[in-house]
């Protein structure tokens, strides 16, 4: 089996897109460090609905991974793989009260991938994109991110 290193699943055109969802899913574990998972996931929503396979593996570390970075940057890659349990996966996220800042972020990256699901699936935004970008900018300076 072709062992992938991170951060080039994408650049990888000639080998199968299961084998690479398999090892990535494979290599990823509780035990690992935050930043190696949150690199997996990252690739995962990087192959996009190609890796509609690992939905269900990502609505369970959106669920219930103990590290907020790495639930953000599943709920991101569930919003590039899109489907009908990415949608069920990221409105339950969106329906928790998160009580920290950190957890907020992963409240945010829910919202902002079920929005970008239902805009690239032709459906009605959330809101309308003036109000979406007011949304952003509020987020953004809230979070001390301003652009």
């Amino acid at each position: 089996m072709v062992k992938i290193p991170l951060g080039t699943v994408s650049t990888y055109l000639g080998v199968k897109f299961m084998d690479i969802i398999k090892n990535l899913l494979k290599d990823f574990s509780d035990e690992e460090s935050v930043t190696k998972q949150c690199a997996i996931v990252w690739e995962l929503g990087n192959i996009g609905s190609k890796a509609g396979k690992a939905t269900g593996n990502l609505s369970k570390i959106l669920a219930k991974n103990p590290h907020w970075r790495t639930r953000a940057w599943a709920a991101w890659s569930l919003g590039r793989i899109g489907g009908k349990k990415a949608h069920k996966a990221l409105e339950k996220a969106i329906d928790i009260h998160y009580e920290s800042d950190e957890e907020e972020v992963v409240y945010n990256s829910a919202f902002w991938a079920l929005h970008w699901l239902k805009v690239t699936e032709n459906c009605k935004p959330i809101f309308e994109p003036a109000v979406a970008e007011e949304i952003k900018q509020e987020i953004l300076q809230r979070t001390g991110m301003q652009q």
